[in-house]
């Protein structure tokens, strides 16, 4: 059985989203490549989602709002005034609308809220359990100041309390409260820690500007496993790995190092931490270790075929990063979650970009993640690579407004070649030019 899944996603009066749109991950009527779904669990999902469009259409915001999500949930970070759907200025006191399905080992729930970020006001917001054979059934339902919820005895009496402070404060989520307080052990309750968990740790943002700085601290064996893997896109690099560093602790503020050691020293297991800088060094990635009561640095350096010089991450190209990071953070990380990626194939070669997503699907070495991302790479509109229910557009309108869909939409035979027909603006998410100088043509 299958952990975690995302359904779909919808969104609305967020960015350049108007009326309420839906990313869904659920598969269409195509029969092909059928290892890329995952049917270990209530009903048969995606591992895949590629989107496409113009710049400025509106895919960042398609990202930038389920990170919004994410950070009210997990963080209780509000959702800025001015995210709502600007050019429309009725927008700015109408509620946005962000909605989640998902599954979480083994059960469907509903999770969503609707916002006024013009007063920082919750409206509504829900979660339901879905069934596939029969109705849902309301976990708990919350519009304005009134929270309703089907617990009973003293699991009612806890709920109640927390539900009077959360309506109490009307800008804070009732599943930002319920989660914190939750632990999956405490029978029912525990679903609220379930779905606050699921955006917590399972819903992954791989950020690409500093491509070199993965999410996970990587260990020596992790990176025998993914020098295995890097060997075979041919980028010239033989390995990567630690490297001792002397002399790190004259680049830091004072005291740093001290406090290192404590928090070192405090921890259960006597091994190391990651360390991440921009700011106190010339590299972003070092592992930090107590080896006889002295705090050593090791940082990440890259060796290249037939070399035995070692290089360290801001001397290698952009592209040789950033696959550095996206392969360390997709296979070495959790295996269990869905990821989101921006602008994918920024700085990679069109046939890395093409293996980083075939590997993805075909090698198991993801296990049961999924993983959506936006890009603008057309050579990955490929039926042997993706499915037509794995490739969606987003176009945005004259009033400004973004609208998702689907390949799936139109039907396309198997056959075709869906980059050329794309190339020409047959499904749209694509620039239209105009012209800027004059051709003499008219003259």
């Amino acid at each position: 059985m299958r952990t975690t899944m995302l359904i779909r996603f919808k969104i609305g009066n967020y960015g350049s989203f108007k009326e309420i749109q839906e990313l869904s991950m659920t598969p269409g009527r195509t029969d092909g490549h059928p290892d890329h779904l995952d049917s270990g669990g209530s009903v048969p999902v995606l591992r895949a989602a590629a989107i496409y469009g113009a710049n400025a259409s509106g895919k960042s915001n398609l990202v930038k709002a389920l990170r919004a999500m994410r950070s009210y949930v997990v963080q209780d970070d509000k959702v800025p005034a001015d995210r709502c759907f600007r050019p429309d200025e009725r927008m700015r006191n109408m509620p946005s609308y962000f909605e989640t399905e998902l599954e979480v080992r083994g059960q469907l729930y509903s999770y969503g809220f609707e916002y006024i970020a013009n007063r920082q006001e919750v409206v509504d917001e829900w979660l339901y359990k879905l069934y596939v054979d029969r109705e849902s059934e309301i976990v708990f339902q919350r519009t304005g100041k009134r929270i309703e919820h089907r617990f009973k005895g003293q699991e009612k009496q806890r709920l109640d309390v927390y539900a009077e402070d959360t309506v109490n404060n009307e800008d804070r989520l009732f599943l930002n409260v319920m989660g914190r307080r939750s632990r999956p052990s405490e029978g029912d309750i525990g679903i609220f820690n379930d779905v606050y968990d699921w955006f917590r740790n399972s819903l992954c943002f791989i950020d690409t500007d500093y491509p070199f700085n993965p999410e996970v601290l990587i260990s020596d064996e992790d990176f025998e496993r993914l020098n295995r893997v890097i060997s075979t896109f041919g980028t010239g690099i033989n390995s990567i790995g630690y490297a001792h560093r002397e002399n790190i602790d004259e680049a830091l503020p004072p005291g740093f190092v001290s406090r290192l050691k404590r928090n070192l020293s405090s921890q259960d297991t006597a091994g190391s931490m990651r360390l991440g800088y921009n700011r106190y060094a010339s590299v972003n990635n070092y592992r930090v270790s107590l080896v006889d009561d002295r705090v050593v640095f090791d940082e990440i350096v890259y060796r290249h075929n037939g070399e035995t010089v070692a290089y360290r991450p801001d001397e290698e190209s952009d592209g040789t990063r950033k696959l550095y990071g996206l392969l360390a953070s997709v296979f070495i990380g959790n295996k269990d979650s869905t990821f989101i990626i921006d602008e994918l194939d920024t700085s990679l070669h069109p046939q890395l970009t093409f293996r980083f997503v075939k590997m993805f699907l075909e090698s198991g070495l993801s296990g049961r993640s999924q993983m959506i991302f936006t890009t603008h790479e057309s050579s990955l509109m490929d039926f042997q690579l993706l499915r037509r229910d794995e490739i969606w557009f987003i176009e945005k309108d004259p009033e400004g407004r973004s609208e998702i869909y689907s390949l799936e939409d139109f039907n396309e035979r198997s056959d075709r070649r869906i980059e050329k027909a794309y190339r020409e603006g047959r499904y749209g998410g694509v620039p239209v030019f105009s012209t800027i100088f004059p051709t003499g043509k008219d003259e």
